[in-house]
């Protein structure tokens, strides 16, 4: 399964695992499974660390993103069609990085893992539970 990690995810999955759902843990650690974060996610992490609005990232926006490589995951980039889909979708969710997410799995056909009831009102596949 392909697995795209919102930011709360991926800052639970690195720094408090105790925060994931049972079958988050269980997605994240298969290896079977491939895991996914969007530059989009990065950029927003990397704003909120700099305006210490991130206290779980640690001292150096440099760390979190070693910390999240050593998951193995792939960075996945943002293109021009997937900046242009997020723009066109419904507003139900204000977000501009949720919402190139929300665009970013549709396009690459991947399961969004997120606790953000807001997204779950888009035409994408959520798992949490």
């Amino acid at each position: 399964m392909k697995l795209l990690f919102d930011s709360h995810v991926i800052l639970w999955t690195v720094y408090e695992p105790e925060r994931l759902s049972p079958l988050v843990t269980e997605l994240v650690t298969d290896e079977a499974n491939e895991l996914y974060v969007s530059l989009a996610t990065v950029w927003e992490l990397g704003n909120k660390a700099v305006v210490h609005r991130l206290p779980l990232a640690g001292s150096s926006v440099e760390r979190m993103i070693e910390r999240i490589e050593q998951l193995g995951v792939i960075f996945l980039p943002i293109t021009r069609s997937e900046i242009l889909a997020s723009i066109n979708l419904p507003h139900h969710h204000a977000d501009p990085f949720d919402r190139v997410l929300i665009a970013q799995a549709q396009a690459h056909q991947l399961h969004l893992l997120t606790k953000d009831a807001h997204i779950a009102r888009y035409d994408v596949p959520i798992l949490w539970q």
